[in-house]
């Protein structure tokens, strides 16, 4: 059995690209956000929204260098796809209107919106059967 999928060259360099993106975009918060009065990198990483995109970020990356199509791998994935879809949806009918101290807009939309569909593209665009049953 074959353990490395056969994703196509263009959805791996998506992927990457995606993930640089991301990846930028959760390290501009604490450079950006450092020295700051009440700012915490302990707080920083509690976040829902930090979290789940450095899951999916992690997820990109893996699957545009290794492209692992095992069934804990794709449960990974799947669950990668599951929180970010989840802050996407949590940003998108409570937090939208809420800038309150946000000064970098690009970020907060990278993070809550832009890496929310990347994602949910990844995993429409490129499936795996992972060879579930019914019984």
């Amino acid at each position: 059995m074959n353990a490395v999928g056969m994703a196509p060259w263009w959805a791996r360099v998506l992927r990457i690209g995606f993930a640089a993106l991301g990846l930028v975009a959760l390290i501009c918060g604490p450079i950006h956000d450092h020295g700051s009065f009440g700012y915490s990198l302990d707080n920083h990483f509690s976040y829902l929204t930090i979290q789940s995109n450095i899951l999916g970020v992690i997820v990109l990356l893996v699957g545009a260098l290794l492209d692992p199509i095992d069934r804990r791998w794709q449960l990974v994935r799947g669950a990668g796809t599951l929180y970010l879809v989840t802050t996407g949806i949590v940003y998108a009918v409570l937090l939208t209107h809420n800038h309150a101290g946000t000064e970098q807009r690009w970020a907060d939309d990278v993070l809550h919106r832009i890496m929310p569909i990347a994602m949910i593209a990844d995993w429409a665009l490129v499936p795996v059967a992972i060879g579930a049953a019914v019984r």
